[in-house]
């Protein structure tokens, strides 16, 4: 069967969570290949606040089932040595920053990410 990798793409502009990639219906599991996260800040890496932090969860009420902090001007990529499964069909998977929002606003995060789907 093919067409069952999918993409997804969020820009988080403030410190609640944004979703990364909407729930598919009932019964639908997405289950996370990759993630990529890019911090535009062209600040100096030693600057306070010189990385923003984030969790990403695989639904909105659960915990993080993923943490990352990428510094200013960097971006970073992490494949897990298998898919992190999601435990609930239709639930979105979500970015949360942990950062403080004046981090955030002076240095755009970007996160993409590739996923198995399941049905």
């Amino acid at each position: 069967v093919r067409d069952l990798i999918t993409t997804a793409r969020a820009a988080p502009t403030n410190v609640a969570p944004t979703v990364l990639r909407a729930g598919g219906g009932a019964g639908v599991l997405h289950d996370l290949i990759s993630i990529t996260a890019s911090n535009s800040s062209t600040a100096a890496t030693t600057a306070v606040g010189a990385s923003i932090s984030f969790n990403v969860l695989e639904v909105l009420a659960g915990g993080p089932v993923l943490s990352c902090s990428v510094g200013n001007g960097r971006t970073i990529t992490y494949q897990p040595p298998a898919p992190i499964p999601q435990s609930e069909g239709g639930s979105a998977w979500m970015v949360d920053i942990t950062s403080d929002a004046s981090t955030l606003a002076a240095a755009p995060l970007v996160v993409t990410a590739l996923f198995a789907k399941n049905v």
